[in-house]
């Protein structure tokens, strides 16, 4: 019983992993097509950033566009391995 109640608290834990979602405005947003997504680190759970995504760069030099930051599947399954030196990842994403 306490190994099938474990197996499922897994598969509910990988099939809810894309709940966490940041959506931010600049301009008016994004109206085309155009995506450029970055990996963003983390140490010590969140507080210390190792890399930096620089959104205006992804931007192109657009005046309107959208940031989106969210923590993908793979982000998810990288960080059970990361995690245990306490380095996290999210994808952050800019539409123009």
């Amino acid at each position: 019983m306490k190994r099938m109640f474990t197996l499922a608290a897994l598969i509910a834990a990988l099939a809810l992993t894309g709940c966490m979602t940041s959506t931010h405005r600049v301009g008016s947003g994004g109206t085309g097509q155009s995506e450029a997504s970055v990996r963003q680190w983390y140490a010590l759970w969140g507080l210390v950033p190792v890399s930096d995504a620089d959104t205006t760069t992804l931007a192109g030099g657009a005046a309107d566009y959208t940031v989106t930051v969210q923590r993908e599947p793979i982000d998810f399954v990288l960080n059970i391995f990361t995690g245990i030196v306490t380095v996290n990842s999210q994808t952050v994403t800019v539409k123009k």
